[in-house]
């Protein structure tokens, strides 16, 4: 019954020949691993962002073909790359348990790996601005979020964003716009709301100005101011003499 110290990871073949009081003898050969101690590790050991947070674990221990995970929310998984999602926030030990064939083991504990941060709460409300013109497409937009402390505003027609708070904005086509509002809390996570506007019949007013009486299409021949949502409208010619020499307030 031989003992033998192997100080290296690797595969012995070994082989035992055995011979009776008469001479006679059997051989047999076996293949006898020696494992290398594992030593557990995995990138990365700390890592936090904003509920909900989704990392990626990649299990870097040496002398290992086997990996479980356990996130210290009573979840586990197993596998060397493992995507996992916290939706709670708040902090969380990661510990990963490794083995070779079952035989060897280790495991790392990281305390208060990930720290999962809060995210503010987006709302905002709306009015149209009452103006001589009804509708005018001037609206107040009402910050009414929670946790905020910055805010961008896309209003969905082209305009750069705004920072303000509680910005007035101006539309100045018909149609529906969609608003977005990105809101951010004082550890820079954010949220998102997006609230359609339907901005219908806006006034608007063309008046031509230069006409050719006596050539071209009817559209170059007549002096036709043109407007939309119009309800009152009235104009005046005058001389280079300061004469009115002309008045309408045909619509």
């Amino acid at each position: 019954n031989p003992s033998l110290s192997v100080n290296n990871p690797q595969t012995l073949n070994v082989q035992l020949i055995a011979n009776n009081l008469f001479g006679c003898s059997d051989t047999i050969n076996k293949n006898v691993k020696i494992y290398g101690k594992p030593a557990a590790d995995f990138t990365p050991k700390i890592d936090e962002g904003c509920v909900p947070f989704t990392i990626n674990l990649m299990n870097t221990s040496i002398n290992a073909n086997s990996a479980h995970w356990d996130f210290g929310n009573g979840d586990t998984l197993s596998g060397n790359s493992v995507f996992y999602t916290y939706s709670q926030v708040g902090n969380y030990d990661i510990t990963l348990y490794v083995n070779e064939d079952s035989i060897c083991f280790d495991s790392l504990l990281v305390s208060n790996a990930i720290h999962v941060l809060p995210i503010p709460t987006a709302e905002f409300s709306y009015f149209e601005i009452d103006t001589l013109v009804n509708p005018s497409g001037i609206y107040q937009f009402i910050d009414q979020s929670i946790d905020a402390v910055k805010w961008v505003w896309n209003f969905g027609d082209g305009t750069p964003v705004i920072t303000d708070k509680n910005p007035i904005h101006r539309f100045y086509n018909n149609g529906l716009f969609y608003v977005t509002l990105i809101v951010f809390n004082d550890v820079d996570c954010p949220d998102t709301i997006i609230y359609s506007i339907q901005v219908d019949f806006l006034g608007s007013l063309f008046i031509p100005n230069a006409f050719s009486p006596n050539a071209g299409t009817i559209e170059t021949m007549y002096f036709i101011p043109k407007g939309v949502g119009l309800s009152y409208f009235n104009i005046d010619i005058f001389s280079p003499y300061g004469e009115k020499v002309w008045s309408s307030n045909k619509l």
